[in-house]
């Protein structure tokens, strides 16, 4: 049952009904209350049948069951436990999620956003907002509505532009091959040469690897790819000690670890081992290829072509007649 109270100029507005905890909100006019109480009423009536939560469910206990049985389904499963625990570890980790309010999470994003850049506030904010729909919808929680549904998105952070430079690359490969494991070099020129994801190395097999073609499987979206890859590419698998399955037998942790290691150093500042990647686009279009590039980067276009012909193709041949990465125009097909 519903109840408006006035409070000063405000109308504080509550709900309670048996088997549930109590829900109250404050509107600046009585029809808004109004509102509110129809809705909620109408929400928890909908689901008789929830059961009563006895104990606590905190934040932190919500967070933990989702990292247990939602995160290892993901591909991003390392960075989102990571996301997590961090929520787990703040202000809102002890707080009971039934009567975590709209305005308590706007303000944690609010302070957070001064602390981090507009992309990782993004990722926690989509997170935790999934991690409410999932307690809902499927882990039966008494939340009559997610504290989240009305708050606005954080923008993602703008297009990164960032550059590796000649002294750059030169110090990074010096300090790489100085590193007591040969792979890490190894993992960073052939990513600097095909521009792959770190993911997509370090899950490439052998068999995956035909002459100078190379099958990408089980990308981010879903979907094979196949890629010509450069001579140096090529040199690069040449040098490394082939194990019996895997070309790189390195964890992603310890890529991480060392390209960081590098960095600190090299004394380079604002450089993502990802800027590898995107660092092929901007040398393509230095090298006036912009109308082959964008023939190439057209999904449609690419899956007309014959597998079977790529690796005699024109296209294989001219990879190995520029100094430079040409493979990378498919990192976004």
């Amino acid at each position: 049952m519903g109840a408006i109270r006035i409070r000063g100029d405000a109308y504080h507005a509550q709900v309670r009904i048996k088997g549930w905890q109590s829900f109250t909100k404050t509107f600046p006019t009585k029809s808004l209350a109004k509102r509110w109480i129809e809705k909620i009423e109408a929400q928890l009536k909908e689901n008789p049948n929830r059961s009563k939560i006895k104990d606590d469910v905190t934040l932190a206990d919500a967070c933990s069951r989702y990292m247990n049985e939602i995160t290892p389904n993901h591909k991003g499963h390392a960075s989102e436990a990571a996301r997590l625990n961090f929520l787990a570890r703040g202000v809102l980790g002890d707080i009971d999620v039934r009567y975590l309010s709209t305005a308590q999470v706007n303000a944690y994003f609010q302070s957070r956003a001064k602390e981090v850049k507009e992309g990782s506030l993004r990722k926690e904010f989509i997170l935790l907002r999934r991690l409410f729909s999932v307690a809902i919808s499927s882990w039966n929680l008494s939340i009559p509505e997610n504290p989240m549904a009305h708050l606005p998105v954080p923008k993602d952070s703008s297009n990164r532009e960032r550059r590796i430079t000649i002294d750059e690359w030169d110090k990074i490969i010096t300090i790489a091959t100085q590193m007591r494991n040969p792979l890490v070099k190894a993992v960073i020129r052939f990513a600097y040469e095909t521009g792959m994801r770190r993911s997509e190395i370090l899950r490439l097999r052998w068999d995956d690897i035909d002459g100078n073609i190379c099958t990408i499987r089980n990308t981010k979206n879903g979907a094979d790819r196949v890629i010509p890859v450069s001579k140096k590419a090529v040199q690069t698998l040449t040098m490394i000690e082939a194990s019996p399955e895997q070309v790189f037998p390195i964890s992603g942790n310890a890529i991480r670890l060392s390209w960081e290691r590098i960095l600190r150093k090299a004394e380079i500042s604002d450089l993502r081992f990802h800027d590898l990647r995107h660092e092929a686009i901007s040398s393509y279009q230095q090298m006036k290829l912009t109308s082959f590039v964008e023939f190439f980067m057209n999904k449609r276009l690419w899956l007309r072509l014959k597998i079977a012909l790529l690796k005699d193709s024109i296209l294989a041949q001219m990879l190995m007649k520029f100094p430079g990465k040409l493979s990378r125009i498919f990192i976004s097909i």
